[in-house]
Parts: structure tokens; sequence; C-alpha cells
């Protein structure tokens, strides 16, 4: 199986699963796993971010998307990693929890804290990745019409409106990007395309700026030969923004035909946010629907840290998603 997914062309179809088409606002770039590197670690060391894939153990995911956008002179990537942090809780049996990281690379000559503010915004549903209704979803950035909008990008130019509508007091006892987030989680409670809004959950990291992390991160492991997930691979990574994903351990429950829930399997919108200077009121928006994938190149197990836990890897509750979707989706024309 090819790890390095190909663009996906476009096409314009009426299903519900059809992608958005916007390039500007929603580019369609393919989505590499740790398969894309020309370089690898020690196979001994399970513990890494792009280890062999156990037959039966625990799991991370990858994701890469190389140069998304450029500020001033630098190019940008990203990096989407799942399962570092990750374990359970002695007080609330029945669940356990991964972590999503993202983070952003870029030419280690470059500066992200003197560029100007950029902020990247991950979003969950119900604590977990956003359901994916497709059964051969394409392998790229692209948003499907159950989060863009079935017509037009409708869903998306809302979004946009409401980031615009954010106004930065530099007295705010929060930094931009945290403060962007909380307005618009706040701001999207009435419900955002067919998501029940109260279920959404934002996260918020600065990008580029004087809120930027400096320090390189090494998801991977340390050392300078080691082989980090980024691309171009010469490019280092800084991280950007993390969320718990919270899990339920028992599968019968993620499972359920009504369950509508994404666990690890399904997609993270990252939205950018590109001021041109502090004082920007009409930033730059851009939105990538990422995934994250096994080692080989699969998809996550969707409620579990393990692969194979229950016999199954992560196709066991696709199916679930697609009735769930078929009977929300439904009623998108009467919501957009």
């Amino acid at each position: 199986m090819s790890k390095y997914f190909p663009l996906f062309s476009i096409v314009l179809v009426s299903s519900v699963s059809a992608q958005n088409t916007d390039t500007d606002l929603n580019p369609g770039i393919g989505i590499a796993s740790c398969g894309a590197l020309n370089c690898t670690n020690d196979l001994s060391d399970s513990s890494g971010v792009c280890a062999p894939e156990p037959e039966d153990g625990r799991v991370k995911g990858v994701g890469i998307v190389p140069d998304v956008f450029n500020r001033s002179d630098a190019a940008i990537s990203y990096t989407l990693i799942d399962g570092s942090p990750w374990g359970n809780t002695v007080d609330q049996p029945g669940y356990d929890f991964s972590t999503r990281t993202l983070y952003a690379g870029a030419d280690s000559s470059t500066d992200l804290s003197s560029q100007p503010p950029g902020c990247a915004l991950l979003l969950q549903y119900q604590g977990q990745t956003f359901p994916q209704y497709d059964d051969d979803a394409a392998n790229t950035t692209s948003c499907p019409q159950s989060f863009a909008g079935v017509q037009d990008n409708t869903c998306l130019d809302t979004f946009v409106e409401t980031v615009r509508g954010f106004e930065f007091d530099n007295s705010s006892d929060l930094p931009r990007c945290q403060a962007l987030a909380r307005y618009v989680q706040y701001n999207l409670t009435e419900g955002y395309c067919h998501f029940y809004g109260t279920l959404i959950s934002v996260s918020g990291g600065a990008i580029t700026g004087p809120d930027a992390r400096t320090d390189q991160a090494r998801p991977a492991g340390e050392g300078d030969d080691v082989c980090q997930p980024v691309l171009p691979q010469r490019y280092g990574l800084h991280e950007v923004v993390a969320a718990e994903q919270i899990l339920h351990s028992n599968a019968s429950v993620a499972g359920t035909d009504d369950a509508n829930m994404g666990g690890r399997a399904g997609y993270t919108p990252i939205v950018s946010v590109l001021y041109k200077d502090e004082d920007d009121e009409e930033p730059d928006v851009q939105f990538l629907c990422m995934q994250a994938y096994t080692s080989s190149g699969r998809k996550l197990p969707v409620s579990s840290l393990r692969v194979k836990q229950d016999g199954n890897s992560a196709s066991g509750v696709e199916a679930s998603f697609w009735k769930a979707g078929i009977a929300l989706l439904s009623s998108l024309a009467f919501v957009l």
C-alpha cells in the first residue's frame, strides 16, 4: 500500500460524501504517513511515533502535510500525531485517552516568533475526531460536505465570519490564539452545519508570532540523527496545540449504530488563521481536514489504543458511522 497518498482529483457530485472544491479556503493536499519518509529509526524501538505497527498492541498515528502555506518568506508544514501521551484513569473506569498534537514544520533557519501572528485551531467532536461518513474517503485535506456545507461551502464561510468577528485585546488574560479559540467555541454553541455546537470543542495555539514556540520538538525521540515525521525532512518541528481524545474502552459503546463518534479514525479540522499584522481585522483563513495513520498507512482503531484488540482494526465500527451519517445528513438541506 502506498504510504504517501496522491492528490485527490476533486469531482462535483451530489452525494453527502462529496468533498469541498474551494482550493483556497480548503485545499485538497495529499496526507502522508510515516512511509513517505526516506529515513528510518531503530526498528527495535517500539515506542517511537513511526515504529513498525504491532500485530496486537498500542499504535500511534501520524499525518504529514508539506508546505501548507507561507508566512513572509517561510513555508510551513503540518504534522498531526495521535497517541502521545495516552493512557487511562483509575477514577474513570471504562475510558481511555489519546492525545492528538499538531506541530508546525519549518526550516531550521526560520524564526517563527518574528513572523506576523498566526493561529491554528484544532476542532474535536464529542471529545474525539469528527466522524467520517464516507467508506472510501480520499486521503487528502479536503473537508467532507458534512463539515464544509453542501452548497458553496456555506458552513466554512460562516466559520470565517465568526473568526473575523474576533477582536484581540492585548490586556486579555489569554494569548491571542487561546483567546480566539475560546471566542470561536462560544460562538459555535448554537450549532455548526449539522453538528451540535455544544459537542464541538476548540483548542488554539500559535504557529507564528510572539507566542509561537521556538524550541524544537522531537516527537520521534532525541538526537540529531533521529528521523522526525516532517516533510520536507530538513524542517524542524514546533509544537502548536494538543488536545486529549476521550475514548470508550468498552467497544460496544462506540459500536452502536447511533454513536456518531469518530474516535481516533475520523478527521480533525485544523483551521489556520493568518494575520498580516497585530491589528489585522480580516485574517486569511484556511481549513484542512487532517487524519492520522499507522506507520503502515492504515486507519487507526476507532475506540481503542490498540490494534486488533477485539479482532478488528480501524474498520470495526465504520459501518455505524455510515448509518448514523445518512440519518443526520439527510437534514442538511434544511439546516444550510
